[in-house]
């Protein structure tokens, strides 16, 4: 393979230019259903909001409708695998690798970031 060749397509990847998050890291989530052109839809992995009720479980059948016949407990070592969202114990949520709660579902993530599209 030619050498020239080799090193332009790497430099062309090093050249590739990623969306920003408002703190300037590069953006790995971004919003999905964001419409305003004015908002910002991407986000690093500091900055994306967490905590969302999509990501919660409750262990009251009732809490949901219909009702459950069997609600889904936790699994794993509590506050590693997952933790509890209330003093009552009866929500809770999975955490990432860093004990961090999930963005909502509605947060798209991609790990090599998110390219800037010329249009």
């Amino acid at each position: 393979m030619n050498f020239a060749f080799v090193f332009y397509i790497k430099l062309s990847i090093m050249e590739q230019k990623y969306e920003k998050c408002d703190c300037g890291q590069k953006a790995n989530w971004m919003y999905a259903p964001s419409s305003d052109s004015t908002e910002n839809p991407f986000y690093c992995d500091a900055c994306v909001p967490r905590g969302c009720s999509c990501n919660s479980y409750h262990t009251d059948p009732n809490a949901y409708h219909p009702p459950l016949e069997n609600p889904e407990l936790p699994e794993g070592i509590e506050n590693q695998d997952w933790h509890w969202k209330n003093k009552e114990k009866t929500e809770w949520c999975y955490l990432d690798e860093q004990f961090r709660e999930y963005p909502c579902v509605e947060y798209w993530y991609d790990e090599e970031g998110y390219e800037i599209e010329n249009n």
